[in-house]
Protein backbone atom coordinates (compact mmCIF):
# COMPACT_ATOMS: atom_id res chain seq x y z
CA UNK A 1 0.00 0.00 0.00
CA UNK A 2 2.76 2.43 0.97
CA UNK A 3 4.72 1.62 -2.21
CA UNK A 4 1.62 2.27 -4.35
CA UNK A 5 1.03 5.56 -2.54
CA UNK A 6 4.62 6.62 -3.24
CA UNK A 7 4.28 5.80 -6.94
CA UNK A 8 1.03 7.75 -7.18
CA UNK A 9 2.67 10.64 -5.32
CA UNK A 10 5.68 10.69 -7.63
CA UNK A 11 3.48 10.59 -10.72
CA UNK A 12 1.33 13.36 -9.27
CA UNK A 13 4.40 15.50 -8.61
CA UNK A 14 5.53 15.33 -12.24
CA UNK A 15 1.99 15.99 -13.49
CA UNK A 16 1.72 19.00 -11.18
CA UNK A 17 5.04 20.35 -12.50
CA UNK A 18 3.91 19.96 -16.12
CA UNK A 19 0.57 21.55 -15.26
CA UNK A 20 2.27 24.59 -13.74
CA UNK A 21 4.69 24.89 -16.67
CA UNK A 22 1.88 24.98 -19.25
CA UNK A 23 -0.28 27.32 -17.19
CA UNK A 24 2.47 29.88 -16.69
CA UNK A 25 3.61 29.59 -20.29
CA UNK A 26 0.17 30.85 -21.27
CA UNK A 27 0.66 33.80 -18.92
CA UNK A 28 4.16 34.36 -20.27
CA UNK A 29 2.69 34.90 -23.72
CA UNK A 30 0.06 37.35 -22.44
CA UNK A 31 1.15 39.65 -19.62
CA UNK A 32 4.44 40.94 -21.10
CA UNK A 33 2.71 42.00 -24.32
CA UNK A 34 -0.93 42.86 -23.71
CA UNK A 35 -0.33 46.54 -22.87
CA UNK A 36 1.87 46.81 -25.96
CA UNK A 37 -1.04 45.41 -27.98
CA UNK A 38 -3.34 48.03 -26.51
CA UNK A 39 -0.85 50.74 -27.44
CA UNK A 40 -0.49 49.34 -30.98
CA UNK A 41 -4.23 49.70 -31.65
CA UNK A 42 -4.23 53.36 -30.58
CA UNK A 43 -5.38 53.12 -26.95
CA UNK A 44 -3.98 55.84 -24.67
CA UNK A 45 -2.26 55.33 -21.31
CA UNK A 46 -5.33 56.54 -19.43
CA UNK A 47 -7.57 54.20 -21.46
CA UNK A 48 -5.15 51.32 -20.75
CA UNK A 49 -5.56 52.16 -17.07
CA UNK A 50 -9.35 52.01 -17.46
CA UNK A 51 -9.17 48.67 -19.28
CA UNK A 52 -6.80 47.31 -16.65
CA UNK A 53 -9.24 48.41 -13.93
CA UNK A 54 -12.38 46.76 -15.37
CA UNK A 55 -10.81 43.33 -15.09
CA UNK A 56 -10.09 43.59 -11.35
CA UNK A 57 -13.58 45.01 -10.80
CA UNK A 58 -15.03 41.90 -12.43
CA UNK A 59 -12.71 39.78 -10.28
CA UNK A 60 -14.24 41.33 -7.16
CA UNK A 61 -17.68 40.17 -8.29
CA UNK A 62 -16.88 36.50 -8.89
CA UNK A 63 -13.59 35.58 -7.23
CA UNK A 64 -14.95 34.00 -4.04
CA UNK A 65 -17.91 32.51 -5.94
CA UNK A 66 -15.49 30.41 -7.99
CA UNK A 67 -13.73 29.43 -4.76
CA UNK A 68 -16.90 28.32 -2.96
CA UNK A 69 -18.08 26.48 -6.08
CA UNK A 70 -14.76 24.63 -6.22
CA UNK A 71 -14.80 23.80 -2.49
CA UNK A 72 -18.30 22.35 -2.75
CA UNK A 73 -17.78 20.37 -5.98
CA UNK A 74 -14.47 19.33 -7.58
CA UNK A 75 -11.57 21.78 -7.46
CA UNK A 76 -9.77 20.20 -10.38
CA UNK A 77 -12.77 20.20 -12.72
CA UNK A 78 -13.67 23.79 -11.84
CA UNK A 79 -10.06 24.83 -12.50
CA UNK A 80 -10.13 23.10 -15.91
CA UNK A 81 -13.42 24.86 -16.69
CA UNK A 82 -11.89 28.29 -15.96
CA UNK A 83 -8.99 27.50 -18.29
CA UNK A 84 -11.28 26.48 -21.14
CA UNK A 85 -13.42 29.58 -20.79
CA UNK A 86 -10.46 31.96 -20.51
CA UNK A 87 -8.77 30.48 -23.60
CA UNK A 88 -12.01 30.87 -25.55
CA UNK A 89 -12.47 34.46 -24.37
CA UNK A 90 -8.93 35.31 -25.51
CA UNK A 91 -9.70 34.31 -29.11
CA UNK A 92 -12.55 36.84 -29.20
CA UNK A 93 -9.96 39.65 -29.35
CA UNK A 94 -9.67 38.92 -33.08
CA UNK A 95 -13.20 40.15 -33.74
CA UNK A 96 -12.74 43.87 -32.99
CA UNK A 97 -10.14 46.36 -31.77
CA UNK A 98 -12.26 49.32 -30.71
CA UNK A 99 -11.77 50.69 -27.20
CA UNK A 100 -15.29 49.79 -26.06
CA UNK A 101 -15.03 46.22 -27.35
CA UNK A 102 -11.61 45.65 -25.77
CA UNK A 103 -12.87 47.20 -22.54
CA UNK A 104 -15.85 44.83 -22.31
CA UNK A 105 -13.91 41.78 -23.48
CA UNK A 106 -11.18 42.29 -20.88
CA UNK A 107 -13.92 42.25 -18.23
CA UNK A 108 -15.35 39.01 -19.64
CA UNK A 109 -11.89 37.43 -19.71
CA UNK A 110 -11.24 38.21 -16.05
CA UNK A 111 -14.68 36.93 -15.02
CA UNK A 112 -13.73 33.45 -16.22
CA UNK A 113 -9.95 33.50 -15.68
CA UNK A 114 -9.53 35.31 -12.37
CA UNK A 115 -9.66 32.22 -10.14
CA UNK A 116 -7.44 29.92 -12.21
CA UNK A 117 -4.23 30.61 -10.27
CA UNK A 118 -5.61 30.38 -6.69
CA UNK A 119 -7.55 27.23 -7.58
CA UNK A 120 -4.43 25.64 -9.07
CA UNK A 121 -2.43 26.62 -5.99
CA UNK A 122 -5.06 25.03 -3.74
CA UNK A 123 -4.94 21.80 -5.77
CA UNK A 124 -1.14 21.74 -5.60
CA UNK A 125 -1.00 22.56 -1.88
CA UNK A 126 -3.57 19.83 -1.17
CA UNK A 127 -1.41 17.40 -3.11
CA UNK A 128 1.72 18.47 -1.22
CA UNK A 129 -0.06 18.08 2.13
CA UNK A 130 -1.07 14.52 1.21
CA UNK A 131 2.12 13.35 -0.50
CA UNK A 132 4.82 15.15 1.48
CA UNK A 133 6.28 16.90 -1.58
CA UNK A 134 7.28 20.56 -1.29
CA UNK A 135 5.33 23.24 -3.13
CA UNK A 136 8.33 25.39 -4.06
CA UNK A 137 9.78 23.06 -6.77
CA UNK A 138 6.36 22.82 -8.42
CA UNK A 139 5.95 26.60 -8.41
CA UNK A 140 9.53 26.97 -9.67
CA UNK A 141 8.63 25.00 -12.80
CA UNK A 142 5.81 27.49 -13.38
CA UNK A 143 8.30 30.34 -13.16
CA UNK A 144 10.54 28.65 -15.72
CA UNK A 145 7.56 28.30 -18.06
CA UNK A 146 6.69 31.97 -17.67
CA UNK A 147 10.29 33.07 -18.18
CA UNK A 148 11.09 31.09 -21.33
CA UNK A 149 8.04 32.20 -23.32
CA UNK A 150 9.29 35.70 -24.23
CA UNK A 151 12.56 34.12 -25.40
CA UNK A 152 10.74 31.88 -27.87
CA UNK A 153 7.90 34.09 -29.04
CA UNK A 154 9.58 37.51 -29.10
CA UNK A 155 10.01 37.32 -32.89
CA UNK A 156 6.36 36.39 -33.39
CA UNK A 157 5.28 39.35 -31.27
CA UNK A 158 7.55 41.66 -33.22
CA UNK A 159 5.71 40.56 -36.38
CA UNK A 160 2.18 40.79 -35.00
CA UNK A 161 1.15 41.32 -31.38
CA UNK A 162 -2.14 39.53 -32.06
CA UNK A 163 -0.18 36.27 -31.92
CA UNK A 164 -0.70 36.56 -28.15
CA UNK A 165 -4.20 35.22 -28.38
CA UNK A 166 -3.88 31.80 -30.08
CA UNK A 167 -0.68 31.03 -28.14
CA UNK A 168 -2.43 31.79 -24.84
CA UNK A 169 -5.45 29.66 -25.76
CA UNK A 170 -3.22 26.76 -26.86
CA UNK A 171 -1.30 26.60 -23.58
CA UNK A 172 -4.50 26.91 -21.54
CA UNK A 173 -5.78 23.83 -23.37
CA UNK A 174 -2.50 21.99 -22.74
CA UNK A 175 -2.60 22.85 -19.02
CA UNK A 176 -6.20 21.65 -18.71
CA UNK A 177 -5.39 18.40 -20.55
CA UNK A 178 -2.42 17.73 -18.23
CA UNK A 179 -4.52 18.56 -15.16
CA UNK A 180 -7.00 15.85 -16.13
CA UNK A 181 -4.34 13.28 -15.17
CA UNK A 182 -3.73 14.62 -11.65
CA UNK A 183 -4.26 11.70 -9.24
CA UNK A 184 -7.55 11.83 -7.41
CA UNK A 185 -7.80 11.54 -3.66
CA UNK A 186 -5.14 14.12 -2.77
CA UNK A 187 -7.56 16.78 -1.65
CA UNK A 188 -7.47 17.18 2.12
CA UNK A 189 -11.24 17.53 2.33
CA UNK A 190 -11.81 14.29 0.44
CA UNK A 191 -9.33 12.48 2.71
CA UNK A 192 -11.40 13.50 5.72
CA UNK A 193 -8.61 15.48 7.39
CA UNK A 194 -9.22 18.61 9.39
CA UNK A 195 -6.65 21.34 8.94
CA UNK A 196 -6.41 24.98 9.77
CA UNK A 197 -5.95 26.83 13.04
CA UNK A 198 -9.01 29.06 12.92
CA UNK A 199 -11.57 27.67 15.33
CA UNK A 200 -14.61 25.82 14.02
CA UNK A 201 -17.90 27.62 13.90
CA UNK A 202 -21.16 26.22 12.56
CA UNK A 203 -22.61 27.70 9.41
CA UNK A 204 -20.93 28.85 6.21
CA UNK A 205 -21.48 32.56 6.86
CA UNK A 206 -20.21 32.23 10.41
CA UNK A 207 -17.06 30.48 9.26
CA UNK A 208 -16.38 33.08 6.55
CA UNK A 209 -16.89 35.89 9.07
CA UNK A 210 -14.46 34.18 11.45
CA UNK A 211 -11.85 33.89 8.70
CA UNK A 212 -12.19 37.57 7.82
CA UNK A 213 -11.79 38.60 11.47
CA UNK A 214 -8.65 36.57 11.96
CA UNK A 215 -5.70 38.99 12.47
CA UNK A 216 -3.32 36.88 10.38
CA UNK A 217 -5.74 36.81 7.45
CA UNK A 218 -6.35 40.56 7.80
CA UNK A 219 -2.61 41.23 7.68
CA UNK A 220 -2.23 39.07 4.56
CA UNK A 221 -5.14 40.84 2.85
CA UNK A 222 -3.74 44.28 3.72
CA UNK A 223 -0.27 43.38 2.47
CA UNK A 224 -1.72 42.09 -0.78
CA UNK A 225 -3.69 45.30 -1.24
CA UNK A 226 -0.63 47.54 -0.86
CA UNK A 227 1.71 45.43 -2.99
CA UNK A 228 -1.00 44.68 -5.55
CA UNK A 229 -1.72 48.39 -6.00
CA UNK A 230 1.95 49.00 -6.79
CA UNK A 231 2.06 45.95 -9.07
CA UNK A 232 -0.62 47.51 -11.27
CA UNK A 233 1.97 50.10 -12.29
CA UNK A 234 4.39 47.33 -13.29
CA UNK A 235 1.88 46.24 -15.96
CA UNK A 236 2.70 49.53 -17.71
CA UNK A 237 6.45 48.83 -17.68
CA UNK A 238 6.53 47.57 -21.33
CA UNK A 239 4.80 50.77 -22.47
CA UNK A 240 7.22 52.84 -20.37
CA UNK A 241 10.15 50.94 -21.92
CA UNK A 242 9.03 51.39 -25.53
CA UNK A 243 8.36 55.10 -24.90
CA UNK A 244 12.07 55.37 -24.02
CA UNK A 245 13.21 53.61 -27.17
CA UNK A 246 13.32 49.95 -26.08
CA UNK A 247 12.02 47.52 -28.75
CA UNK A 248 8.84 45.52 -28.18
CA UNK A 249 10.89 42.31 -28.23
CA UNK A 250 13.23 43.51 -25.45
CA UNK A 251 10.32 44.99 -23.49
CA UNK A 252 8.71 41.55 -23.43
CA UNK A 253 11.96 39.98 -22.25
CA UNK A 254 11.80 42.09 -19.08
CA UNK A 255 9.49 39.33 -17.83
CA UNK A 256 12.28 36.81 -18.35
CA UNK A 257 14.46 38.88 -16.04
CA UNK A 258 11.81 38.82 -13.32
CA UNK A 259 11.40 35.06 -13.80
CA UNK A 260 15.16 34.55 -13.35
CA UNK A 261 14.90 36.23 -9.95
CA UNK A 262 12.03 33.93 -9.03
CA UNK A 263 14.16 30.88 -9.78
CA UNK A 264 16.73 31.99 -7.22
CA UNK A 265 13.97 32.75 -4.69
CA UNK A 266 12.30 29.34 -4.97
CA UNK A 267 15.63 27.62 -4.38
CA UNK A 268 15.92 29.27 -0.94
CA UNK A 269 12.41 30.31 0.14
CA UNK A 270 11.71 27.16 2.18
CA UNK A 271 14.93 27.72 4.15
CA UNK A 272 13.85 31.31 4.81
CA UNK A 273 10.48 30.11 6.09
CA UNK A 274 12.23 27.75 8.51
CA UNK A 275 14.34 30.59 9.86
CA UNK A 276 11.90 33.51 9.80
CA UNK A 277 8.17 33.85 10.41
CA UNK A 278 6.14 34.08 7.16
CA UNK A 279 4.54 37.34 8.33
CA UNK A 280 7.97 38.93 8.90
CA UNK A 281 9.05 37.96 5.39
CA UNK A 282 5.83 39.39 3.96
CA UNK A 283 6.39 42.67 5.79
CA UNK A 284 9.83 43.04 4.20
CA UNK A 285 8.29 42.99 0.72
CA UNK A 286 7.09 46.57 1.26
CA UNK A 287 10.68 47.82 1.19
CA UNK A 288 11.60 45.71 -1.82
CA UNK A 289 8.53 47.02 -3.65
CA UNK A 290 9.48 50.62 -2.86
CA UNK A 291 13.02 49.93 -4.14
CA UNK A 292 11.62 48.40 -7.32
CA UNK A 293 9.44 51.43 -8.01
CA UNK A 294 12.30 53.82 -7.27
CA UNK A 295 14.67 52.06 -9.68
CA UNK A 296 12.01 52.18 -12.40
CA UNK A 297 11.72 55.93 -11.80
CA UNK A 298 15.50 56.41 -12.00
CA UNK A 299 15.60 54.42 -15.27
CA UNK A 300 14.05 57.46 -16.93
CA UNK A 301 17.30 59.37 -16.35
CA UNK A 302 19.55 56.64 -17.79
CA UNK A 303 21.25 57.18 -21.17
CA UNK A 304 19.50 55.51 -24.11
CA UNK A 305 21.76 52.45 -24.01
CA UNK A 306 21.24 51.95 -20.28
CA UNK A 307 17.45 52.19 -20.06
CA UNK A 308 16.90 48.48 -20.63
CA UNK A 309 19.56 47.54 -18.07
CA UNK A 310 18.06 49.89 -15.49
CA UNK A 311 14.61 48.36 -16.03
CA UNK A 312 16.16 44.90 -15.71
CA UNK A 313 17.47 45.97 -12.30
CA UNK A 314 13.95 47.00 -11.34
CA UNK A 315 12.53 43.67 -12.52
CA UNK A 316 15.12 41.80 -10.47
CA UNK A 317 13.16 42.89 -7.38
CA UNK A 318 10.01 41.14 -8.61
CA UNK A 319 10.81 37.95 -6.69
CA UNK A 320 11.61 39.84 -3.47
CA UNK A 321 8.42 41.89 -3.64
CA UNK A 322 5.37 40.29 -5.22
CA UNK A 323 6.41 36.62 -5.55
CA UNK A 324 7.74 36.32 -2.00
CA UNK A 325 4.49 37.81 -0.70
CA UNK A 326 2.37 35.53 -2.90
CA UNK A 327 4.25 32.37 -1.87
CA UNK A 328 4.28 33.10 1.87
CA UNK A 329 0.62 34.16 1.82
CA UNK A 330 -0.47 31.01 -0.01
CA UNK A 331 1.38 28.79 2.46
CA UNK A 332 0.14 30.70 5.51
CA UNK A 333 -3.49 30.72 4.36
CA UNK A 334 -3.40 27.01 3.56
CA UNK A 335 -2.15 26.21 7.07
CA UNK A 336 -4.46 28.67 8.81
CA UNK A 337 -7.86 28.03 7.19
CA UNK A 338 -10.12 24.95 7.68
CA UNK A 339 -10.04 22.43 4.84
CA UNK A 340 -13.55 23.14 3.55
CA UNK A 341 -12.65 26.81 2.98
CA UNK A 342 -9.12 26.59 1.55
CA UNK A 343 -10.01 27.43 -2.07
CA UNK A 344 -12.41 30.12 -0.84
CA UNK A 345 -9.69 31.74 1.26
CA UNK A 346 -7.10 31.55 -1.52
CA UNK A 347 -9.50 33.18 -3.98
CA UNK A 348 -10.30 35.79 -1.32
CA UNK A 349 -6.63 36.76 -1.15
CA UNK A 350 -6.46 36.77 -4.94
CA UNK A 351 -9.58 38.97 -5.01
CA UNK A 352 -7.64 41.60 -3.08
CA UNK A 353 -4.27 41.03 -4.76
CA UNK A 354 -5.49 40.75 -8.35
CA UNK A 355 -8.88 42.46 -7.98
CA UNK A 356 -9.41 45.38 -5.63
CA UNK A 357 -5.77 46.50 -5.49
CA UNK A 358 -5.19 46.15 -9.24
CA UNK A 359 -8.34 48.15 -9.96
CA UNK A 360 -7.20 50.99 -7.70
CA UNK A 361 -3.63 50.82 -8.98
CA UNK A 362 -4.62 50.69 -12.65
CA UNK A 363 -6.90 53.73 -12.35
CA UNK A 364 -4.18 55.62 -10.46
CA UNK A 365 -1.50 54.68 -12.98
CA UNK A 366 -3.68 55.61 -15.94
CA UNK A 367 -4.57 59.00 -14.48
CA UNK A 368 -1.11 59.83 -13.14
CA UNK A 369 0.59 58.49 -16.26
CA UNK A 370 -1.37 60.80 -18.54
CA UNK A 371 -1.13 63.78 -16.18
CA UNK A 372 2.50 63.53 -14.99
CA UNK A 373 4.12 60.81 -17.10
CA UNK A 374 4.81 57.17 -16.24
CA UNK A 375 8.22 57.99 -14.81
CA UNK A 376 6.79 60.18 -12.05
CA UNK A 377 4.07 57.60 -11.47
CA UNK A 378 6.67 55.06 -10.40
CA UNK A 379 8.06 57.58 -7.91
CA UNK A 380 4.55 58.04 -6.51
CA UNK A 381 4.19 54.31 -5.88
CA UNK A 382 7.60 54.11 -4.19
CA UNK A 383 6.42 56.76 -1.71
CA UNK A 384 3.01 55.04 -1.44
CA UNK A 385 4.60 51.76 -0.30
CA UNK A 386 6.74 53.48 2.34
CA UNK A 387 3.96 55.69 3.72
CA UNK A 388 1.70 52.68 4.31
CA UNK A 389 4.34 50.84 6.32
CA UNK A 390 3.04 52.23 9.66
CA UNK A 391 -0.56 50.90 9.44
CA UNK A 392 0.63 47.61 7.94
CA UNK A 393 3.14 47.20 10.78
CA UNK A 394 0.31 47.63 13.31
CA UNK A 395 -1.57 44.78 11.61
CA UNK A 396 1.63 42.76 11.63
CA UNK A 397 1.88 43.06 15.41
CA UNK A 398 -1.74 41.96 15.73
CA UNK A 399 -1.03 38.95 13.49
CA UNK A 400 1.75 37.84 15.85
CA UNK A 401 -0.73 37.84 18.72
CA UNK A 402 -3.13 35.86 16.52
CA UNK A 403 -0.56 33.11 16.03
CA UNK A 404 0.16 32.97 19.78
CA UNK A 405 -3.55 32.66 20.58
CA UNK A 406 -3.95 29.85 18.00
CA UNK A 407 -0.94 28.03 19.45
Amino acid sequence: MEETRQKVGKRGFFIACAMYAAFYMSHGSYYPYITLYYKSIGITVEQIGTISAIGPLCALLVQTLWGRFADKTDRRLVWMLTLGLSGGAMLLYYLNSSFLYVFLLSGLYVLVATSSQPLMDTIALDFCAESGYRFSPIRLIGTLGFGVMPLFIGGLMQQDLRNIFPIYALFCAIAAAIGAFMPRGHEVRAAGKKEGKIGEKKGEKGQLARILKDPVVLFILCMNFVIGTCMAAVNFLPVYATDMGVSADLAGKLSTVSAAGEIVLFLFVDRLLKRFRAESIMLSTLFFTAARMLIAYLAGFAPSGGVFLALCASQAFHSLSFIMLYYCAAQSIHRRVPSDFKATAQTMVSMVSMGLSRMVGSLLTGYLGDAFGLQNTFLFFAIFALVLFAPVFWLYRRSLRGWKEAA
